[in-house]
């Protein structure tokens, strides 16, 4: 075996230290080798190597998290935990795997005691999956948080993240994120005896389920049936369990399928039938020790001992229940052994730890006392190639700043020549804007001279309208010729609206436009102000005028 080992390592040197193209095809090809390897030893010596001798972060973040789940495997959590911390340093970038590190190292935490670290781990993965919307990652790490919190009778916390899970993974399409946060809900409520509700939840999760979907439904029917037996309610129980008993054979789920057996058969004794109870309870403890599981072979020989007890047998009662205290006792016994053989590779570890230490100081050592001498050979050519360089340049910088001074007279009395030109230009163009500003002016004044006569002929027109009665038909022919005058095409507009004006009311308009108060349009017209205010108030109601808009702003806009 050991020959085979070193083979191994031989070969994996080979790969490490190949060409960079090959080397990485080999580390992804030494990696694989890891995982399948059976040896927790053989693992971790396989990965040190990969993790000394590799530079490419995606085979270092990959190596580190391996080697991180098998220490915590063993046991070896604090080993875990620098592994985990290296690997999510080395997967800088990448949030998905990150956050999915950070939830190992968050377990890894939880298993060494403490709470708070994994909590706080846990939620920051929540906000890294939060700001990139990813909705599985955001279940996975709040079902974590509540399964901590679980984990230590936090009942009501755990629910509480359980519920915020749930609220999310129901828009999800992956039936078994959904099986998993209802069946992780119901296991907190029945920890807090409301095994309705989590009956209920159990339910729930079945319905998110595929028909062939046989592990879930197993599961999930199983541990209705929990709920029931606790509830007392056995009949129902048994229905439950044979259920589960269906999907687990189809799962092949053999070690689960004694449990059923024997959950069985407790219901039947909660029902007082013995010979039923008798029956299933003897099949978990034949299949507990057909595949040969210490643990389920004592629950089998304590759950017979309680059938025999109900029966009055108190013989065979005692029996079975001595064989499974007996295992209980070696079970312990394997702990206990099992724990002083941890601490015995720990020990190993930190030894072993300590060396690859003292070994890279003593590889750094070197190293440094090579890259020095290097440094130093390197500083020496550096001085004198830049003594060179300068000597040159020096040269080189006299004879550019000799053709620069002839340049720049040069390009001097261009400027002065290319500058007289400008000048002469800029003159002659200065004497043509100042004739054409000239001619400009004398028309803007004869422009003003014209508008200024319009003006005051318009006056007078406007004050011989504001001083016209209108009494007679003459008398409107002349207000309307000179009203034309000052409003061309006013009443042309007038009769052509849809509104059909009369003439009393074209009348109004015409005074109302030259801004006249209603004691003014009644001594025009010769009526009374309230007659005018009447008229107004008709020709308002025939325009059907919104609130707020008056008769003279229709008579401006027209």
């Amino acid at each position: 075996m050991k020959k085979r080992y070193y083979t191994l390592l031989f070969f994996v040197s080979i790969c490490v230290f190949s060409l960079p193209s090959q080397a990485q095809e080999n580390s992804l090809e030494l990696i694989k080798l890891a995982k399948e390897n059976p040896n927790f030893h053989q693992k971790d010596s396989l990965l040190i190597l990969l993790i000394d001798n590799s530079d490419e972060p995606l085979l270092l973040h990959e190596a580190y998290y391996l080697n991180g789940k098998n220490h915590a495997k063993e046991g070896l959590f604090e080993e875990a935990q620098k592994y985990f911390i290296k690997a999510i340093e080395y997967a800088d970038g990448d949030s998905r795997t990150i956050s999915r590190y950070k939830l190992r190292l968050a377990d890894c935490y939880l298993d060494m005691g403490d709470l708070t670290k994994a909590i706080e781990i846990a939620l920051n993965v929540l906000t890294i999956a939060e700001k990139i919307a990813d909705s599985s990652l955001m279940t996975h790490s709040l079902s974590n948080i509540a399964e901590y919190y679980r984990h230590y009778d936090l009942l009501d916390n755990a629910l509480d993240y359980n519920l915020k899970a749930l609220s999310i993974v129901n828009i999800l399409d992956d039936e078994d994120i959904k099986g998993k946060a209802y069946n992780n809900l119901s296991a907190v409520l029945g920890e807090m005896g409301e095994d309705q509700r989590a009956i209920d939840s159990l339910k729930s999760g079945l319905n998110h389920l595929s028909e062939t979907n046989f592990f879930g439904r197993g599961k999930l029917n199983s541990n209705i049936g929990y709920c029931y037996r606790n509830m007392g309610q056995y009949q129902e129980a048994i229905n439950y369990h044979r259920i589960a008993l269906y999907y687990k054979e189809k799962a092949n789920m053999e070690s689960s399928i004694g449990y059923t057996m024997g959950a069985i058969g407790r219901a039947f004794l909660g029902l007082e039938k013995i010979d039923s109870a008798f029956f299933y309870v003897k099949k978990e403890l034949d299949l507990a020790l057909q595949y040969k599981n210490p643990h389920n072979i004592k629950d089998a020989y304590i759950h017979l001992a309680d059938v025999y007890l109900a029966n009055e047998d108190y013989k065979n009662a005692y029996y079975h229940f001595q064989n499974g205290k007996e295992i209980e006792d070696s079970l312990y016994d394997g702990f206990v052994e099992q724990q002083a053989l941890l601490y015995q590779r720990k020990y190993d570890l930190s030894k072993k730890e300590q060396e690859i230490i003292e070994l890279r100081n003593q590889q750094l050592l070197t190293r440094a006392k090579q890259q020095n001498q290097l440094i130093i050979l390197a500083a020496f050519i550096l001085i004198f190639g830049l003594l060179t360089i300068l000597f040159r340049s020096s040269a080189k910088r006299r004879t550019q700043e000799k053709k620069l001074v002839e340049l720049k007279l040069q390009a001097s009395e261009e400027e002065r020549t290319r500058n007289e030109k400008e000048l002469r230009n800029f003159t002659k163009d200065l004497m043509l804007k100042n004739k054409s500003i000239k001619l400009l002016n004398d028309e803007i004044l004869e422009k003003e001279h014209e508008i200024d006569a319009l003006k005051n002929l318009k006056s007078v027109e406007i004050e011989e309208l504001a001083q016209l009665k209108i009494l007679t038909d003459d008398d409107w022919t002349r207000f309307k010729l000179l009203f034309e005058r000052v409003h061309p095409n006013l009443f042309n507009r007038m009769n052509a609206s849809d509104y059909s004006f009369t003439k009393g009311e074209k009348r109004l308009m015409s005074l109302i436009r030259l801004d006249m108060e209603n004691y003014e349009i009644a001594d025009t017209l010769g009526i009374s102000p309230e007659s005018v205010s009447k008229s107004r108030f008709r020709l308002k109601k025939k325009l059907e005028l919104k609130e707020g808009k008056s008769l003279e702003e229709f008579v401006l806009a027209l």
